[in-house]
C-alpha cells in the first residue's frame, strides 16, 4: 500500500511539474476592468446566494445543512470572482497558483457536496427519516466508502493519473481482508440489508432465531433483544437474515393469542362458551376490540376442548395475562357449576363413610362459626344457622370479578367468609361508592328477604370466599321461629337507613321503594307477604 502511494506522488509531480512552483508566474494585481468585474461578480453572487437562502432557508435548516451550503456558495463566488479579474490565466491554468486554486477550490467544494448528501439522502435512508436511531459504525463506513470514491475521482481528474496499478493492489488486499473477515462482513452487509428493509425498529416486540423479546439495540454485528427472562439476548445479523421474523408490533400492536381449555363433557357448549368469554372480558390486559372469540376445537377423551383467542397489546405482559385468564376463568367455570375434568384414582377404606362425614361436621362447624360472626344472623340460635350452614354454597371469586350486577335479579343472602368486596350504586350516569365489606359481613339481604332485583353491584376487591344461602334457607328457619323474622327486618332495616340517607343526599331514586319514614313500618310485612306467613 505504502509503495503504491509513493508512486502516485511520483506520477503526480510527473504530469504537473507547474504544481511544485510555489511564486506566481504572473502579477495577481487587477486591473482597474479587472477591480470593476470582481466587485460586479461579488455583487451579483451575494445577492443571488441571499434569494436562494431565503427561498430554501427553512428547509436548509431542518436538514441541517445550512452551513455547509452557505460555505460551498462563498467558495462559487471566490472562483467566479477570481475567473472574472483572470479569465485567461485561469481558464489555461498558466501558473503554479492557478492550478492550485482550481484543485484546492474543487476539492472543497467535493467536501461540502459530500456533507450535503450525506445530511440529505445517507442519514435518512439510514434512519429512515428520522423512526429509528443512527447506527454510527454503520453511517461512519458509508461515508467511508464514499469519501474514498471521491478521492479516486478527484485525483484522477485534478491530476491525469491512471490509478489501475493502485487499485489493483487494493483488490488483493481486499481480497485478503475479505476472506478473513467473511464473517463479520456477513453481519455487516446483513445488517446494512436490514437497514433498509426495515422489518423491525427499536421498541418493537419479535421473535427470531428461537428468541422472542423486545428490540433494544440494533449494530452493525448484531441485534439485542430483551426477553422475558430479562435477559439481553445479542442475534448476529446474518442469522436474522437468513431466518423467519415475526414482529408482533406491525402492522398494528394488537397480537392475537391462544389458549385451549378442556371442560367436562355435561356442560351445554353454549354456555361454557359465554362463562370463557366473560372471564376474557374481565382480564386486565385484553383489548375489548378486537372482541375475544372461543371456539370448541376438539372432543377429547376426558373433556371438551375449548380455544380461547383474545388480543394484548403488549406482549411482554402475556404471561401475566394468561395467567388472569386462566384463574377468572377456573372461578368462572366453578361458579357456573361446571368443571375441569382430570384423572382422579379413588381408594375406598374401611371407615371411609366415618371419615367423610367427620370431614363434612367439620366444614359445618366452620360455616356455623362464619355465620355467628354476621350481625344481622343475632337473632338465629346455633341450631338454626346450621341449618342455613347446610345448605349455603361456597362461592370462589378472583380480583376484579363481579358478583352481581345492580338490577340483576337474585334471591340469596351471600356471607364473607375471606375477602373483602365493594357495594356501589348507579343511578343518572353516576357510580357511587356505598360500602367495603369483608370477612363477617352480609349482602343481597333485600333480594332475599324482599324478592325483586339486587339494589346494588358487588365487586371483588381481592380474592374472596362466600357463603350462598338461599331464601328458602331462611323461609325453613323462619317456620320454626317466627320471632327471629321480626328481630331480622328491624336490623334490615336499621342496616338500610344509612343507604336511604344516601341515596337522599345524591338525589338518587331508591330502586326498593322503602323511604325512611315507612322503612320499619314496612319491612316486615313486606316479608311476612314474601315468605307467605300471612297478614
Amino acid at each position: 500500500m505504502l509503495r503504491h502511494l509513493i508512486e502516485l506522488a511520483e506520477m503526480t509531480t510527473q504530469a504537473h511539474p507547474a504544481s511544485t512552483g510555489l511564486i506566481p508566474s504572473f502579477t495577481w494585481l487587477p486591473s482597474l476592468v479587472g477591480l470593476i468585474r470582481l466587485g460586479v461578480t461579488l455583487l451579483v453572487g451575494e445577492a443571488a446566494a441571499a434569494v436562494l437562502l431565503m427561498r430554501f432557508g427553512l428547509w436548509l435548516r431542518r436538514a441541517r445543512v445550512w452551513t455547509l451550503v452557505v460555505a460551498g456558495m462563498q467558495c462559487l463566488i471566490i472562483y467566479v470572482a477570481i475567473w472574472a479579474v483572470h479569465p485567461a490565466h485561469i481558464a489555461a491554468a498558466k501558473s503554479s497558483l492557478a492550478w492550485w486554486i482550481t484543485r484546492v477550490l474543487t476539492a472543497i467544494l467535493l467536501f461540502i457536496g459530500v456533507r450535503i448528501f450525506d445530511h440529505v439522502a445517507v442519514i435518512p435512508l439510514l434512519t429512515r427519516r428520522g423512526k429509528i436511531r443512527l447506527q454510527r459504525f454503520v453511517h461512519q463506513i458509508i461515508l467511508a466508502v464514499i469519501y474514498i470514491f471521491s478521492f479516486f475521482i478527484f485525483l484522477s481528474w485534478a491530476f491525469d493519473l491512471n490509478i489501475n496499478k493502485f487499485l489493483a493492489g487494493s483488490a488483493v488486499i481486499s481480497i485478503v481482508l475479505g476472506l478473513a473477515l467473511q464473517e463479520t462482513l456477513g453481519n455487516f452487509f446483513s445488517g446494512m440489508v436490514m437497514q433498509a428493509s426495515s422489518p423491525f425498529n427499536l421498541g418493537d416486540w419479535v421473535a427470531c432465531a428461537g428468541v422472542e423479546g423486545r428490540v433494544v439495540d440494533m449494530t452493525w454485528r448484531a441485534v439485542t433483544l430483551h426477553t422475558l427472562d430479562d435477559n439481553h439476548v445479542l442475534i448476529p445479523n446474518s442469522m436474522l437474515a437468513r431466518d423467519r421474523i415475526t414482529n408482533y408490533a406491525s402492522p398494528t400492536t394488537a397480537t392475537a393469542r391462544l389458549i385451549t381449555l378442556g371442560i367436562d363433557y355435561p356442560s351445554p357448549p353454549d354456555q361454557v362458551r359465554d362463562v370463557l368469554l366473560a372471564a376474557l372480558r374481565e382480564t386486565p390486559g385484553v383489548l375489548p376490540d378486537p372482541a375475544p372469540v372461543v371456539f370448541l376445537t376438539n372432543f377429547g377423551n376426558s373433556s371438551i376442548e375449548y380455544t380461547l383467542k383474545f388480543w394484548i397489546s403488549d406482549p411482554s405482559q402475556l404471561p401475566m395475562i394468561e395467567s388472569h385468564v386462566r384463574m377468572l376463568a377456573w372461578y368462572q367455570v366453578r361458579e357456573a357449576g361446571m368443571s375441569f375434568p382430570f384423572p382422579i384414582r379413588t381408594l375406598e377404606l374401611t371407615d371411609a363413610d366415618a371419615a367423610r362425614q367427620a370431614a363434612v361436621d367439620r366444614t359445618l362447624r366452620g360455616r356455623v362459626t362464619t355465620l355467628q360472626k354476621v350481625r344481622l344472623l343475632t337473632p338465629f340460635t346455633p341450631e338454626e344457622l346450621g341449618v342455613l350452614a347446610s345448605q349455603a354454597a361456597v362461592r370462589i371469586y378472583e380480583n376484579r370479578q363481579v358478583i352481581y350486577r345492580q338490577n340483576d335479579i337474585g334471591d340469596t343472602l351471600m356471607v364473607v367468609a375471606m375477602g373483602r368486596v365493594e357495594l356501589t350504586i348507579e343511578g343518572d350516569g353516576r357510580q357511587v361508592h356505598v360500602e367495603t365489606l369483608s370477612a363477617g359481613d352480609c349482602f343481597g339481604e333485600l333480594s332475599a328477604c324482599l324478592g325483586g332485583p339486587r339494589a346494588g353491584t358487588v365487586r371483588v376487591l381481592e380474592p374472596t370466599t362466600c357463603l350462598d344461602i338461599p331464601n328458602a334457607a331462611l323461609q325453613k328457619v323462619f317456620k320454626g321461629n317466627a320471632a327471629a323474622m321480626e328481630k331480622l327486618s328491624s336490623l334490615i332495616a336499621e342496616r338500610h337507613e344509612s343507604r336511604i340517607r344516601l341515596l337522599t343526599e345524591l338525589q338518587l331514586p331508591d330502586e326498593d321503594g322503602l323511604s325512611k319514614d315507612s322503612l320499619n313500618s314496612s319491612m316486615l310485612s313486606r316479608m311476612k307477604k314474601f315468605f307467605n306467613f300471612g297478614p
